[in-house]
Order: C-alpha cells, then sequence, then structure tokens
C-alpha cells in the first residue's frame, strides 16, 4: 500500500497543475457525483464479487468525507483516484476529465531491472538545458525513491491527475556524479472547445492523428535475407499482424520486439498467436463474476514457422505478455530482456458525464475478467520472467547500446563484438514532442 500513501504525500504536498483553478461552488459537488457513480460501476462490474477483501462502502463513504478537505480539483481528484488505487489492480483506474492545458516534461523515464533511468530527453527543452542525461539513474523524483509500483503511480499522478510545472530530479550519471535538478515543464494552453470550421483547428487534429499513428505503425529492419526484426507497438490491428507476419514468412527467423507494447485488443492477440503456433493450444481462462470463459487458438496455415526470439522490458504490458508467457509454455521460442510490466487482466472503460449547462466527460477503467494461464499462473502484479534476463547498464542507455539486442542476434549466431550493437528502432521525433 505504500504506493497509496506516496500519492497522498504527493497530493497533499501542494503538486498541482500549472495555472490550476481554485475550487469554484460546483466542483465539490460534482466530484461527489463522480465519486458515487464510480462506486456503482465497481459494485455492478467488479469481476470479483468479494472487491478482494475491500470493504467497498466503507472506503467510498471515507473518500466522500476527504473531498471536504480537498483543496484543489487535482486533490478532489486524487481522493477518487485513490479508492480504485487501494484494489492493486492494473486496470482499475480512475480516468479523470481532460486537462485544460497540456504539460511536456522534455524527458522519458523506465525502470531498468530494480533501477530507474532517464531514457530520453527532448532537445531544446529545460532537461536538456539542466543537464538531465540519458543513461542517468534516478535517486528521487518528487523526493520520492522510484521503484516499479511508484513509477507507475507517479506516471499516473503528473499525467493524468496532476500534471506539475517544475519536477525535483536526484540522478547519479553513469560515472557516478550525484546531482539534484529542478526541472521546469513546459505548459501549453488546450482548447476546450474545437471549432472544425477554423483550418488551424482542423489541422491540429490531423496532425495529432498522424502522430499517432505514426507511433502506432509496425517497423522493421532485415538484418539479412534470413533475419527479420518486428517492432510491433501494440495489438491493436489484425492488419497490422497480417503484414507483419507476411514479411516474416519471408524469412528463417524473426526477432519480434515487443519492448514498449502496452497490449491491446484479445482477438487481435488470439490472431497474432494463431499465426506464430503449431498446434491448438489454450491461451489462458478468464474468471469473470459469473462465470468461467477458456480461450483457445488454432494454427493458421499462413503462420510463420521458422526460428522465433520474443523482446520484452518492463513497459511490455497485458497482450504483450501473455503472448511472451505463451511462447515460454509452448516452447515456441526464446523470450529474452527485463522482467515484464505484470499488468495482465481485462477491463472495460465505462465513460461517463456529469454537469448540466457545462457538460464534463470522465471515464474509469473497471477490471472484468482476471487472467489465468494454463499452467495456473496469474501474471498480474508478477510479470513475464524472460528465458535470458539482459539489462541495459547506464553506461548503454547513455552511448546507444542496445544489449537486450545484441543477445538475440548472438543467440541466432551473429557475431556481435564487445562494443555491442545500437537499437534497430531509434526513436521517434513526432511533432507531438517538439518543445
Amino acid at each position: 500500500m505504500r504506493h497509496l500513501l506516496v500519492l497522498t504525500f504527493l497530493l497533499l504536498c501542494g503538486l498541482e497543475r500549472p495555472g490550476q483553478a481554485q475550487l469554484g461552488p460546483l466542483d465539490r459537488g460534482r466530484a461527489r457525483d463522480m465519486l458515487a457513480v464510480l462506486h456503482n460501476d465497481v459494485r455492478k462490474y467488479y469481476y470479483d464479487p468479494g472487491f478482494r477483501g475491500i470493504d467497498l462502502d466503507r472506503e467510498f463513504q471515507h473518500a466522500d468525507s476527504m473531498l471536504d478537505r480537498a483543496q484543489s480539483i487535482p486533490q478532489l481528484f486524487g481522493v477518487i483516484a485513490k479508492v480504485l488505487l487501494q484494489f492493486q489492480d492494473s486496470h482499475t483506474i480512475f480516468l479523470p476529465p481532460s486537462q485544460t492545458t497540456q504539460v511536456r516534461y522534455g524527458w522519458e523515464l523506465r525502470m531498468v531491472g530494480d533501477s530507474c533511468f532517464v531514457t530520453g530527453i527532448t532537445p531544446a527543452s529545460d532537461a536538456a538545458a539542466k543537464s538531465l542525461r540519458i543513461g542517468d539513474r534516478v535517486i528521487t523524483i518528487q523526493g520520492v525513491p522510484p521503484t516499479r509500483q511508484l513509477l507507475n503511480v507517479l506516471d499516473y499522478l503528473l499525467y493524468r491527475l496532476s500534471p506539475a510545472d517544475v519536477i525535483q530530479f536526484r540522478v547519479e550519471s553513469p560515472d557516478g556524479q550525484v546531482r539534484d535538478l529542478a526541472v521546469a515543464s513546459k505548459v501549453l494552453p488546450d482548447q476546450q472547445l474545437i471549432d472544425l470550421t477554423v483550418s488551424t483547428d482542423v489541422w491540429a487534429i490531423i496532425r495529432g492523428i498522424d502522430d499517432q499513428v505514426e507511433m502506432g505503425r509496425n517497423r522493421f529492419v532485415e538484418v539479412d535475407s534470413a533475419t527479420l526484426v518486428w517492432h510491433l507497438p501494440g495489438f491493436d490491428s489484425n492488419d497490422g499482424i497480417d503484414e507483419g507476419i507476411g514479411r516474416a514468412r519471408r524469412h528463417a527467423n524473426l526477432v519480434l520486439d515487443l519492448r514498449g507494447n502496452r497490449g491491446g485488443g484479445s482477438r487481435v492477440l488470439l490472431r497474432m498467436l494463431g499465426r506464430l503456433l503449431e498446434r491448438e493450444t489454450v491461451v489462458d481462462t478468464l474468471r469473470l463474476r459469473d462465470k468461467v470463459e477458456v480461450e483457445t487458438v488454432r494454427p493458421d496455415e499462413r503462420r510463420f514457422a521458422g526460428k522465433l526470439i520474443v523482446l520484452v522490458d518492463s513497459r511490455s504490458a497485458s497482450a504483450a505478455e501473455l503472448l511472451a508467457r505463451v511462447v515460454q509454455l509452448e516452447n515456441r521460442g526464446m523470450v529474452i530482456g527485463d522482467r515484464s510490466a505484470g499488468a495482465v487482466m481485462m477491463s472495460r472503460v465505462h465513460v461517463h458525464r456529469v454537469g448540466t449547462q457545462i457538460i464534463v466527460p470522465y471515464a474509469a477503467s473497471i477490471t472484468e475478467a482476471d487472467v489465468i494461464m494454463r499452467d495456473g499462473s496469474r501474471l498480474e502484479g508478477i510479470g513475464v520472467s524472460p528465458d535470458v534476463l539482459v539489462v541495459a547498464s547506464g553506461q548503454d542507455l547513455s552511448v546507444g547500446r542496445d544489449p537486450v539486442f545484441g543477445e538475440a542476434l548472438r543467440r541466432l549466431g551473429y557475431p556481435v563484438g564487445p562494443g555491442g550493437v545500437t537499437s534497430p528502432f531509434p526513436a521517434l521525433a513526432l511533432e507531438m514532442e517538439n518543445w
């Protein structure tokens, strides 16, 4: 429960949205309306009728009383969020109304093994100006030592609940130097209403869609005629699966890079497994509130039958983890990299609105099924342990070396020198990330 204490501490210590207005006369009432609706959502839809031992009525009543103590809108949202976070369930979460501002932090963090590292810096950002560097190990952020679970909570706090205009870091560079940095964010006003008759608004939407498409597309690299490397960013499209498998079938070896893949649709996952597996297979069992469903897959005649290596990291989640674990259970290939996220449940998003003259949309993701693997194990909160554990060091990150990909090449018989190899997929530089 330490992550709940961290969330409470940061919210009550004034981590506020830049330019956040003080509470208006209707804000607490709207927050109470949201809380009541989410209480009903959990009671109706949560997969476990025992609510994982949580006294649902007591916790929501306590949250209702805490709304009177909130001093800002982010604190109101934090009270609501905390109730759902008590389930310690990766797929049960409050999705608050959209922000009135956009905040660009200019840095990216990732857990590598049990350490948190800076893995991306936006040029011309304050992070770059303050000499925050790729490969720096984060000792604390906002005064909190990051762990896997706590970093997820901090991500949720900073990107969903209460974006901050300054982030306090203590970092250690690869050479051992420890620095304290206050890194400013870039705050941009966000439109509440979009006028589709105005060309600038239309093109802003188009650019945003184009950026999302670019980030979600398959990327491929041919090592040579024998080996294809395929980065699959998400299980979002049957067409994307067909494209990738179609290319892979022209090669003897496939390196399937699921690093950073946050999951997607179960139907797309089953299609992918049908194009990789050699026999009819039980994938998992879904335990819903009132029934149990067994998911199976049959091999497709257009499947890839060559040698398979799957790459995972701490951000590989949900469907990506299921695929990696099925590959292990079926002895279909080798999984290389870091322990995965351990975020494997099935949920549905319930969208609501609050208000009369001014309508404010919000939502909640509620877990509707627990996922149990064929061998009786669960991945939620645990993740997939790779067959070959390989994690990058700060020095690796700082010079762009990719030891996970290098290990995959070695396992396929390619020579890899002492200097290692670089990532086959450099980070995308998109307009939405620019300063």
